[in-house]
């Protein structure tokens, strides 16, 4: 009975500990970003160099395409889940502008081990659950569990930047669906491993899921075929593909009736996307700000696409919305400096 009595008292006692610890929304030391300051690491386990890069990273995307970019690491949160602590402190802070609400909140909970990405309302087009869940998984998760936070934020804070200046349209409340990035139909690597090789998503309701070295004919595993073999069986614009590393393929032969299939994944953050004109995962975007918005005037972005595989080529200018004065929110006087915006709970999270 003693025993037993000194093992709930050492429980509870963890308990309190760790519920003492934990820390309300309204504790957080609020960011600077008007100093260029975006990066809380209350528990230390960042270096000095990695805060420093995203500071001056998330300083240059602000000042070029508004977008407001907040990072938080805590020891534990008073809250049910770190979901719910993030979803308050996106909207305790105002995270994002005004009216455009283009914010993105990124949550670490140490005593978790759970990464949370909270993104405002005019964020959720550009920045889906499912590209974040992917990019957490790839880029930042690894690092994660090989202790290296600052590695990891800045790889996945990295390819979050890249993506909001490829497609600087799709941030705001109604973005042009024609400006936004096509949704994707092949399934990246990890998942045809872990998930029985699907070849692809496919759109239509009844489509049969096939695993993928599966002959549809034998019904036997097939072999899959050296990279010299594979290429040998891919059109040009695929070769291209492959060539630059936007996307994988793979070929399988069955051994019994010679049936051949080619399956491919696209390789995320590759820097290439889907060409308008030859459907090729060959097409580099650049953007460049001509004219810096201001308080009160929008400024001028010019988006540049070039295929690498045909003649497609493309320049467009874009309008930059005009920039929103922090003071005019309450949500962003609490925030030290943020704008105002708001969050419904979009976003994706991760454990490590």
């Amino acid at each position: 009975m003693a025993r037993w009595f000194s093992i709930v008292v050492v429980m509870a006692t963890t308990v309190f500990a760790v519920s003492a610890g934990a820390m309300t929304v309204e504790q957080v030391p609020t960011p600077n970003p008007g100093g260029g300051t975006w990066v809380v690491d209350l528990p230390n386990v960042m270096t000095a160099q990695d805060r420093q890069f995203i500071n001056q990273q998330m300083t240059a995307l602000e000042a070029d395409l508004g977008v407001e970019v907040a990072i938080v690491i805590v020891d534990s949160v008073r809250a049910p889940t770190p979901k719910e602590f993030a979803t308050a402190l996106f909207n305790h802070w105002g995270i994002g502008k005004a009216g455009i609400d283009n914010g993105l909140l990124v949550l670490l909970v140490m005593s978790e081990r759970r990464l949370e990405m909270e993104t405002g309302y005019g964020m959720e087009a550009i920045l889906p659950d499912g590209w974040l869940k992917n990019m957490q998984e790839e880029l930042m998760v690894p690092e994660f569990r090989r202790g290296d936070f600052g590695a990891g934020l800045v790889a996945g804070l990295g390819a979050v930047d890249q993506r909001l200046r490829d497609y600087p349209d799709g941030i705001g409340h109604n973005p042009d669906p024609a400006n936004l990035p096509q949704p994707e139909r092949e399934i990246p690597w990890w998942l045809v491993i872990l998930g029985g090789g699907l070849a692809t998503l496919g759109g239509a309701a009844g489509v049969g899921r096939h695993r993928e070295r599966t002959c549809p004919e034998c019904k036997v595993r097939m072999n899959l075929l050296c990279p010299v073999s594979t290429r040998d069986k891919l059109s040009t614009g695929q070769q291209k593909e492959k060539s630059l590393g936007s996307v994988s393929y793979r070929a399988y032969e069955c051994p019994q009736c010679a049936f051949e299939r080619i399956a491919s994944s696209n390789r995320f953050f590759s820097g290439y996307s889907r060409c308008s004109a030859c459907s090729h995962r060959t097409m580099r975007v650049n953007s460049q700000t001509i004219r810096a918005a201001t308080t009160y005037s929008t400024g001028l972005r010019r988006i540049t696409e070039t295929c690498t595989h045909c003649s497609h080529h493309n320049v467009r200018d874009a309008v930059i919305p005009r920039r929103t004065q922090s003071s005019s929110s309450g949500g962003g006087s609490r925030g030290g400096g943020f704008g105002g915006g708001r969050s419904g709970g979009g976003g994706a999270g991760s454990s490590w």
